[in-house]
């Protein structure tokens, strides 16, 4: 009789850490199963951005764009990335995580997308023109 080993896609997990255990606080990771007090399954879906708030407007995506998640099961974070606007965010949880894209959001937004394009480095402007194709909502942004 073979053993095969099965290929099978497990959904990842996250745990909180039961603070009473020396060992798990000294090493920041489980050792037993009594080190975990709660387990979940975690959303790893994209973020879907639709709007934000910035300077008391609300600033709408005309396009459709999704963010990417991800976990790290070894230091139990979620990871968002998006290359066109150079943004890296990470969190504990997906609502703290949702809610630091739409702050960076908001900042790239006043800080670049209506900033004058000579107050810019060439990135900048690229984060400017990406942001001002795929969002509206306020007022024109100089050039």
């Amino acid at each position: 009789m073979t053993n095969k080993k099965a290929d099978i896609d497990f959904p990842k997990w996250s745990f909180k850490l039961n603070c009473a255990t020396p060992k798990a606080i000294a090493s920041g990771f489980p050792s037993g199963i009594s080190d975990a007090a709660a387990f979940g399954s975690v959303d790893n879906s994209p973020i879907e951005v639709m709007d934000f708030f910035s300077s008391g407007n609300i600033i709408r995506a005309t396009t459709f764009f999704e963010i990417s998640v991800e976990f790290d099961d070894t230091e139990q974070y979620l990871t968002a990335s998006f290359p066109p606007l150079s943004l890296e965010q990470f969190a504990r949880t997906r609502q703290e995580l949702e809610q630091a894209i739409l702050e960076e959001l908001d900042v790239l937004w006043r800080n670049i997308a209506i900033a004058a394009d000579d107050s810019l480095v060439p990135g900048a402007k690229k984060i400017k023109y990406w942001l001002l194709e795929h969002f509206e909502g306020t007022k024109d942004a100089p050039r």
